[in-house]
């Protein structure tokens, strides 16, 4: 699917409450009396785009892998000291870890632990309810990898606050200072992302 596009604003006022992410289309032919977005009417205007790329776009930005993304791409065996340097490194960089967070691609602000391999795991049948002591340490070693090469984030969906209504995900009975650290993780393979199987997504959930 393709559309018209006449442009796209990140920190629009006047589009409803609060500050919004607005899209304009191209081609309005309305022509409604005092229009403040004129240059929308032109149907010849703007720019053609498709979903992807438009999503795409509104996903472009600075992002950074957490350690235990970036440890497992590279091959590499890493130590506690390890993340402690990679965590300076992230905020000399301006890539500090943000409280509250929702995005579509890139990725994952995790909470607790790479989340790759989990769903190679399941995907070969393994049950991960309870404790992994059920897996072999081998195959586990042997997935990590492939795991981060062959599964991407398709959509982080943090605490929604909006006015007096408040939407999280995870344990109520943590202390308030652990309240906004609540997310849900939708990861899909990428030949599934390509061939649009959105039946095949695998959620998580992760809380402080």
């Amino acid at each position: 699917m393709r559309i018209s596009l006449s442009g796209v604003t990140g920190d629009s006022i006047v589009d409803g409450p609060g500050l919004r992410l607005t899209i304009f289309t191209q081609g309005c032919l309305h022509n409604c009396p005092g229009c403040h977005n004129p240059g929308t009417h032109d149907p010849a205007g703007g720019r053609e785009v498709s979903v992807a790329e438009l999503a795409a776009e509104l996903s472009a930005g600075v992002d950074a892998p957490d350690f235990q993304d970036a440890c497992p791409a590279l091959g590499y065996d890493w130590t506690a000291n390890d993340y402690r340097y990679f965590d300076a490194a992230r905020r000399e960089l301006g890539l500090d870890y943000p409280a509250n967070l929702s995005k579509l691609l890139g990725w994952p602000d995790i909470i607790q632990n790479n989340m790759t391999l989990e769903c190679e795991l399941v995907s070969r049948g393994h049950y991960l309810g309870g404790r992994w002591e059920s897996v072999p340490m081998e195959e586990r070693d042997q997935l990590r990898k492939p795991s981060v090469e062959g599964w991407q984030l398709l959509f982080q969906l943090d605490t929604v606050e909006s006015g007096g209504f408040e939407l999280m995900f995870g344990l109520f009975s943590l202390p308030e200072i652990f309240s906004k650290w609540r997310r849900i993780y939708f990861y899909i393979r990428n030949e599934d992302l390509a061939a649009r199987r959105f039946d095949r997504v695998w959620l998580i959930q992760q809380c402080c």
